[in-house]
């Protein structure tokens, strides 16, 4: 058993025996305080007849003798008054000290009973303790034998461990003294080395330093060459491409001179108008059923080689389906192919279109498209007012004169209905790879159309919320102006960039545009 459980359970002994010992009251005599009570009545009694008097027998005599107590008491009842409060005070002298030593001997019987519990306890906790005395020291004497036998096993454990810790030490220490003189040969022998690979490197470095100053000298000087001729290539590119575009945009000119000539007499024979209500009346027919000046050719043949195939062209124009959801029903004026009626099938979108090619018509029905084959203008006018909800027109409106267009416009505006959709597309005049590569590639094309003068023409009919969408990114037909590195802060390379991006935007930027007009709830007739 150790020393905690030992000393536990002389501990629990003890509190037991000393909480079994409970001894009874001894006899103790208190004083009595009845005679203090009779007093207290007594003085009480005299206390409360102080303002009566003494009663006598009965008789007039007697009775007025009473009167005459009763008036001398009452005479007097001011001068009596600090007696009568004396006496109440007394009193509750009295009776507050008879209440303490009532407690005071209450209290007395309490400490007699404690100091006999204390004194009846006293000699077994003492002689418990005793006992507690000796058992400890028997415990102290055996537990100090059994250390000093233990501390001299240590002892000799300890000093043999130090002896071998010695030897040890000695030997380390004549290993460090070999390793330290092997270190110093090493040192000494590898200082000689660095100082030869030093002087080495010292060589190669001079020799290096006279190959990269002359390297340096001739890079620099290829540098500021290839920068001038950089420079002066750059400033021929800019002014050939200058002439280039000044050459295209005569060459564009010419065209448009050529063409206007040529049209004059056509729209002088063609186009006339009604002096009784003001409407154009234009001969308009489809691209493939216009009259060429020379010679008639294939035109569905050349509209497959240039236009570009059936899945390209709905791929372009899928972006407008979201214009004519809840527009229905749709027209597709000089629809073509039926590329956009396939596209409002799909949509579940009630469409029909009308054309005046007979291979055109013939391709649309055999997909089972609502295509009617008559003049476009000649269809509108047998259509009721107001009775359409939207009208498409792709690449139709530029093989029309003036005229022609405005009139289609017009036309589209009497036939739709409030809140109506017209979408026109056509070809980008402000783009110059449209100019240069695929306006004047169509021999049926009237002349381009400015988005501005068809905008105003769309104003002047009634048309209202007009938005124009541009559409067909240009492939790299032409090349775009070089743009100087990024990596170049200078204010000129900058200024470079920022104008070349604006030119290259402007007259680069997207073959075609769509511009996008709403007959209005309450709309004007033209």
């Amino acid at each position: 058993m150790n020393l905690v459980a030992t000393l536990a359970a002389l501990k629990e002994r003890i509190q037991q025996r000393v909480e079994a010992r409970v001894p009874a009251a001894p006899d103790f005599r208190l004083p009595k305080l009845d005679r203090l009570e009779d007093c207290r009545r007594i003085a009480g009694d005299w206390a409360a007849n102080a303002d009566t008097v003494n009663p006598r027998p009965a008789g007039p005599h007697h009775a007025l003798i009473q009167l005459f107590k009763r008036l001398v008491a009452r005479s007097l009842r001011w001068y009596g008054y600090p007696q009568r409060q004396f006496n109440q005070a007394v009193l509750e002298a009295l009776a507050e000290t008879q209440r303490l030593l009532a407690e005071h001997n209450r209290n007395l019987l309490v400490v007699a009973q404690v100091a006999a519990q204390a004194e009846s306890l006293r000699a077994p906790a003492l002689a418990e303790i005793e006992r507690f005395n000796q058992n400890l020291e028997a415990f102290q004497a055996e537990w100090r034998k059994k250390l000093d036998e233990h501390k001299a096993t240590l002892d000799g454990r300890i000093m043999a461990n130090v002896a071998r810790l010695d030897a040890a030490a000695g030997e380390i220490r004549v290993a460090v003294a070999n390793l330290q003189e092997a270190a110093g040969k090493m040192q000494e022998d590898l200082l000689a080395r660095l100082a030869r690979v030093d002087g080495e490197i010292e060589k190669e470095v001079g020799e290096l330093r006279k190959h990269l100053r002359l390297n340096v000298d001739q890079l620099n000087d290829a540098v500021n060459r290839l920068q001038q001729e950089f420079w002066q290539e750059l400033a021929s590119y800019r002014e050939e491409l200058t002439g280039r575009v000044e050459e295209e945009m005569n060459l564009v000119r010419l065209r448009l001179r050529s063409l206007t000539a040529e049209r004059s007499g056509d729209l002088q024979v063609a186009t006339g108008r009604d002096h009784r209500d003001g409407d154009l009346k234009v001969a308009a027919t489809s691209p493939a059923g216009a009259e060429l000046p020379t010679t008639e050719f294939d035109y569905p043949h050349f509209e497959n080689l240039y236009r570009g195939s059936d899945k390209e062209v709905r791929e372009r124009q899928a972006e407008y389906l979201p214009l004519f959801e809840g527009q229905a029903p749709v027209l597709d004026v000089a629809c073509g192919r039926g590329e956009f009626l396939a596209l409002l099938r799909e949509k579940g979108i009630e469409a029909r279109g009308v054309d005046l090619d007979p291979d055109m018509v013939a391709r649309c029905r055999e997909q089972q498209l609502d295509v009617t084959r008559a003049d476009a203008f000649e269809y509108l006018e047998s259509l009721p007012d107001d009775s359409l909800g939207g009208i498409f027109s792709a690449q139709f409106i530029e093989h029309l004169p003036p005229p022609g267009y405005v009139r289609l416009v017009r036309l589209a505006h009497r036939k739709l209905r409030a809140g109506g959709l017209l979408l026109l597309e056509t070809q980008n005049p402000e783009c110059l790879a449209t100019l240069s590569q695929s306006f004047f590639l169509d021999p049926t094309h009237a002349q381009p159309i400015p988005s501005g003068q068809l905008r105003f023409f769309m104003e002047e009919a009634g048309f209202t919320r007009i938005t124009i969408r541009h559409v067909s990114p240009v492939q790299p037909l032409l090349p775009d102006l070089p743009l100087w590195p990024e990596s170049d802060a200078s204010p000129a390379a900058q200024s470079w960039n920022r104008e070349a991006r604006r030119f290259n935007e402007k007259y680069f930027g997207y073959q075609d545009y769509a511009l996008i007009g709403f007959k209005p709830s309450e709309s004007r007739r033209p």
